[in-house]
């Protein structure tokens, strides 16, 4: 049908080509409406995933940084790290598990627990890590909608630290002088000798008499002594005396005049010879056995060089890395559930110098500590000198502690476990130290950094004989001799002093120096007056110094000082530049200072290491007397040296060791 003329409208050609290009625009809408929210979604997945792995791994590099790496652990189901405050001593454990879908951060402040999640689209077992000395590696693999994606990365612990003590030798021991009075010789108060205001020779004041000079018999001269009958004496005449050449007769100045009724029978006398004259060197001071070769002293701590698992708890003793446990360093033996397991450490190389058959005293060193203090836990030490057969009394660290800095000593130089060595004893076939780990928690873990011993040696105990009355002559009483020559020998003087040393002594005050910024040990300066319990903080230290004193020094009377030995128990912040621990000594209030002695050995919190400066014969360049030691004039300073200002010191303990002797 044709339109008419003049009407308005679309042909139906016209409809249909309009619908076409409109369907096609539609569709092409659609297509870019659809691709818009498809990106979209997937972009809005991937940041999920990649805003998990950011947050988890922010989180475990602040913590990992800071963590112990000896206390790290790496289980199936997460990692646990563990370290200290250096300032304030505040405990932190930080532990990473999988909880479903989630990754959750366990933070414990000093026994105070709180958690976050720190990443919430892991997949099925999507969290991983292992350790590898202070290496730590964490593999995350996080998954949201379409988009699956694994990021690992490594993290530095702190450095592990290195450490050494060596001990000094003690001073010689002094060989007892005999006494005179133990012997027989003969007194002026009890013998038939007279003195020089008894004697009985009839020496008359109106002849003069010569005066020989080798001996001590006296012949007098005109005198009215009758002749003996039934001896070899020379008989005086009235007129002329014959002089003995082997007698020697006193001045007549020397012997008093005595009564005419003391003078003795003629009997008595005997003949002067030379042999009736008790000479002085033979009996005032008799021949003692000869003096030891031996020089007391000790082995210094020595390591052993065997192990073996003992009886009791699960019968395996430290199953991991025994032998980590012969040197003082970073790695350690661990016991795992360990309660009332034991281990013998043995093969100590000892070796007592010939001649030194009295061993004094036996020291085996400690350094332990647990996984946890939870319950009551200790380590005790038996020695066996039959290879294992028979043991000594047990001897017992109580102290609990999660530090790998915390050591202790069983024994002293005085302390032989309640029995008598030998030398023999102390071989690697005899001798054995046997550790027993002990807890009320059987899940308990144990950790032994070091175990060794110090033996200490001296000569055997020296006796004084005792002579016989019968090998000193005795004089009569026309035997008189010298008063100054036979009746009282000098005796040579006996030392009331035994070498030895004073242990370890703690101070018990302190104060800042001058020095660096002038505060030395500002933070806890206290906690060095002794081993373990905490340490003193020098912040920002270089250059700073500080005092310790009162430490109660005593000296035997009669001892001289024959050397003195300061330990430092010490660490650092950081070991970058170049860092070190001086001593000086005082004797007059810190008037005057020693040359100081230096340990340059680095180390880094939370391990600490012993120096030890001067010993056992060192007198740090000077002679010193008792009253310099006391607390009004000792005094021991301390300067950290560095060449980085920001370097931060800390000390554990400060003890001084005197040694003296005669």
């Amino acid at each position: 049908m044709r339109a008419k003329r003049g009407e308005l409208g679309f042909t139906l050609v016209e409809l249909l080509v309009a619908l076409a290009v409109t369907s096609a625009v539609l569709g092409v809408l659609s297509t870019v409406v659809f691709q818009f929210f498809s990106v979209t979604g997937h972009g809005h997945d991937r940041l999920g995933v990649l805003h998990d792995h950011d947050t988890a791994f922010q989180w475990i590099n602040r913590d990992a940084q800071m963590a112990v790496p000896e206390l790290a652990t790496v289980v199936d189901s997460g990692v646990v790290l563990q370290w200290a405050d250096a300032v304030g001593g505040h405990t932190y454990q930080s532990s990473y598990t999988q909880s479903g879908a989630e990754l959750v951060r366990a933070l414990t402040v000093d026994g105070t627990p709180s958690s976050q999640t720190v990443a919430r689209n892991l997949a099925a077992s999507g969290f991983s890590a292992s350790k590898s000395g202070n290496l730590l590696t964490v593999s995350i693999t996080s998954e949201k909608g379409a988009v699956t994606q694994t990021r690992t990365e490594t993290v530095y612990m702190r450095p592990l630290g290195v450490t050494s003590t060596p001990f000094p030798t003690q001073p010689p021991t002094a060989t007892r002088t005999p006494t005179p009075t133990d012997t027989a010789t003969p007194t002026p108060t009890d013998t038939a000798t007279p003195t020089p205001t008894n004697t009985a020779t009839p020496t008359p004041t109106d002849t003069p008499t010569s005066t020989p000079t080798n001996t001590a018999t006296a012949t007098p001269a005109n005198t009215a002594t009758p002749t003996p009958t039934d001896t070899a004496t020379p008989t005086p005449t009235p007129t002329n005396t014959p002089t003995p050449t082997s007698t020697n007769t006193p001045t007549p100045t020397n012997t008093p005049t005595p009564t005419p009724t003391n003078t003795p029978t003629p009997t008595n006398t005997p003949t002067p010879t030379p042999t009736n004259t008790p000479t002085p060197t033979n009996t005032a001071t008799p021949t003692t056995t000869a003096t030891p070769a031996c020089v007391a002293g000790s082995t210094g701590y020595l390591n052993p060089s065997a192990n073996a698992a003992d009886t009791g708890g699960d019968g395996d003793g430290f199953e991991r890395t025994p032998t980590n446990a012969y040197a003082d360093d970073s790695s350690y033996a661990e016991n795992v559930n360990g309660a009332a397991d034991r281990h013998r450490y043995y093969n100590y190389g000892i070796s007592v110098p010939g001649g030194c058959s009295t061993i004094s005293g036996i020291e085996v060193r400690l350094d332990w500590w647990l996984d946890s203090t939870a319950g009551t836990n200790s380590m005790s030490v038996e020695l066996s000198w039959d290879g294992g057969t028979s043991w000594t009394a047990a001897k017992t660290d109580s102290t609990e502690s999660t530090s790998s800095s915390h050591s202790t000593t069983l024994g002293s130089n005085s302390d032989t476990w309640g029995r008598s060595w030998t030398s023999t004893e102390l071989n690697n076939t005899n001798f054995r130290v046997r550790l027993t780990s002990n807890s009320t928690n059987a899940n308990r873990d144990f950790r032994l950094d070091w175990v060794p011993i110090n033996v200490y040696y001296g000569p055997p105990p020296t006796s004084t004989p005792t002579p016989t009355p019968t090998n000193t002559p005795t004089p009569t009483p026309t035997n008189t001799s010298t008063p100054t020559a036979t009746f009282t020998p000098t005796p040579t003087a006996t030392s009331a002093c035994t070498a030895g040393d004073t242990g370890y002594l703690n101070p018990s005050a302190n104060a800042a120096d001058t020095g660096g910024d002038g505060n030395g040990f500002e933070v806890s300066p206290t906690n060095a007056y002794a081993d373990g319990g905490g340490y003193a903080s020098n912040m920002n230290g270089a250059a700073d110094r500080h005092r310790y004193y009162n430490y109660g020094i005593a000296i035997p009377p009669g001892c001289s000082i024959k050397g003195i030995e300061v330990d430092l128990d010490w660490t650092l912040d950081s070991a970058s530049g170049t860092n070190s621990m001086s001593a000086a000594l005082s004797w007059d209030a810190a008037t005057s200072w020693t040359a100081t002695k230096t340990d340059s050995t680095e180390t880094v919190l939370p391990a600490f290491h012993t120096a030890v400066l001067g010993g056992g014969t060192d007198t740090w360049g000077r002679s010193w007397t008792s009253g310099e030691l006391a607390d009004a004039t000792f005094r021991v300073r301390l300067t950290s040296n560095s060449n980085q200002g920001a370097r931060d010191f800390y000390l554990d303990w400060v003890p001084v060791r005197v040694y003296y002797g005669p």
